[in-house]
């Protein structure tokens, strides 16, 4: 990597960095909730959030359907939820009511930690806006925490996880949906927390 290259990266960084600060920073009167969508309704929700000026997050992740096995087809992908039917808001008593009627939600969830959730949120933004592969995993309840210290996901925080035959996994859990997602690490990239 070049100077520039690796200037430009950090830069990247400090700005991905800065938006998640903003994006869930905490609020007076308006606490984090976990939404929990009706089927196939997460990104209608996000857009009725959109319009009624309400701090949203809705984890995606890239989707790239597998080859039909024709030669020559265009490759497209999309992006998808990263927790089915699941999305996140900060929300005062009116914009609860009012996202409430647009029909898109079955229900919210209160979150009685709300540091816990933002940074839980914080590590997935980071991790899904620079690229990482992320997939979904059981929620780890167990294990050693890790930071990242080296790489394109330098600063995160969470589980390491082994399984046979599938190297280390970071995990990042989301404990008010009891999930969590994964990314493969390199075990030299990380140390104890």
């Amino acid at each position: 990597m070049n100077k520039g290259s690796v200037g430009a990266a950090a830069q990247l960084r400090q700005a991905l960095e800065e938006q998640a600060a903003q994006l869930l920073r905490p609020e007076e009167g308006a606490p984090w909730y976990a939404l929990h969508t009706r089927p196939r309704c997460e990104k209608l929700a996000a857009r009725h959030c959109l319009q009624l000026g309400i701090r949203h997050y809705l984890p995606l992740r890239r989707s790239e359907p597998a080859r039909s096995g024709r030669g020559g087809q265009r490759r497209y992908h999309f992006e998808v939820p990263l927790f089915t039917g699941y999305m996140f808001a900060a929300l005062d008593r009116q914009h609860r009511y009012d996202l409430l009627q647009t029909g898109s939600l079955v229900r919210t969830i209160e979150v009685a930690d709300q540091e816990q959730l933002r940074g839980e949120l914080y590590n997935i933004y980071l991790a899904s806006n620079l690229g990482a592969a992320l997939t979904l995993y059981p929620l780890l309840r167990r294990g050693r925490w890790v930071r990242v210290i080296s790489g394109p996901l330098a600063g995160l925080h969470g589980r390491i996880s082994a399984r046979k035959d599938e190297g280390f996994r970071l995990v990042l859990n989301v404990s008010i949906l009891g999930s969590a997602v994964a990314v493969e690490v390199d075990m030299a990239t990380v140390e104890a927390d």
